[in-house]
């Protein structure tokens, strides 16, 4: 790796990729099904493999839209006027009783973040096509 930095079509096309070679193999397997012993095994692991590649890339994932949800909320603001809370940079990238739903939304997917990251748990799914959806939304709203 050459430490550039990801976007968020990289990061997207990478689990989209890695998501159906996990598929597939969790297909093979349900094949085997009884007709090979340790099938079962292998398909309780390729189902936990699954949730962890889910955990992984919505981390990522998050990460992205906190930096948008940041560029939001500062846009105007002169540099080094200090850290925020990611709480009141989302109340200022999105402003008013309309967005209360984005806010909720994406704090919930934040306490989710949270728990998957610092590995304290990590959820059965992930909504991995919503998540890029807001960040999407968001990147438009800056013009990026």
């Amino acid at each position: 790796m050459n430490g550039r930095t990801l976007g968020l079509d990289e990061i997207a096309a990478a689990y989209r990729r890695i998501g159906r070679s996990n598929y597939r193999a969790l297909e093979d397997a349900y094949d085997f099904v009884g007709e090979e012993i340790g099938a079962e095994e292998m398909i309780r692991a390729l189902e936990r493999d699954q949730i962890v590649l889910d955990a992984a890339f919505f981390v990522l994932i998050f990460g992205q839209l906190e930096q948008r949800v940041a560029s939001l909320a500062t846009a105007g603001e002169e540099r080094g006027s200090g850290r925020r809370h990611f709480t009141s940079l989302l109340a200022a990238a999105l402003p008013g009783r309309d967005e209360r739903y984005r806010r909720r939304e994406i704090e919930r997917w934040r306490a989710l973040r949270n728990r998957a990251a610092h590995g304290e748990e990590i959820a059965a799914s992930y909504s991995i096509g919503d998540i890029l959806a807001r960040v999407r939304e968001l990147q438009e709203r800056i013009g990026q």
